[in-house]
């Protein structure tokens, strides 16, 4: 599955409806989220992290205090995620996690006409199969480092971190 877009809703400092696209090229397919300190970046990843699997980083400040503080001011209260991803087959997705007074989780299929369909499984099952829960943190990262493992040269060890994946000690 190849991430495309991430769109957020209130979500702490994002105020109303926020997109980010990813890169998709076959060639040049990284994207950097690079800023300033204090901007969001760290929230983007925990709201990744939450639309994937309702569950934030161990360093997210104040995890009772996500819905976006002017949204609330103007009596709206509930914030979401959505996660567009799209299958080698070509098929999109649609994962959507919401919160506040309205909460819920649940996968779309979007049709090449646009229109949404209930995925027709588990959604949990749905985003495990794409990446393991487990295995999150080695991939949705808040830029502290805590979830990879280092060797004694601070550079990160994939053969340990893969060791601590598979639980061998």
């Amino acid at each position: 599955m190849i991430f495309e877009s991430v769109t957020v809703e209130n979500w702490r400092g994002f105020y109303g409806e926020q997109t980010i696209t990813f890169s998709t090229s076959k060639t040049k397919n990284t994207t950097i989220v690079y800023a300033q300190n204090g901007v969001g970046k760290t929230n983007l990843l925990n709201a990744i992290m939450w639309c994937l699997y309702g569950t934030l980083t161990p360093s997210f400040k104040k995890p009772d205090d996500i819905l976006n503080h002017h949204a609330l001011r103007e009596g709206r209260n509930s914030y979401h995620v959505s996660i567009y991803l799209r299958s080698e087959k070509n098929e999109l997705y649609k994962v959507q996690r919401s919160g506040g007074n309205i909460s819920n989780f649940r996968v779309h299929v979007i049709s090449d006409d646009g229109n949404h369909s209930p995925y027709q499984g588990s959604p949990k099952l749905f985003v495990n199969s794409i990446l393991p829960k487990d295995m999150a943190g080695y991939f949705i990262n808040d830029g502290e480092g805590a979830d990879l493992t280092s060797d004694t040269n601070g550079m990160i060890s994939i053969s340990r971190s893969i060791e601590d994946i598979l639980g061998f000690g």
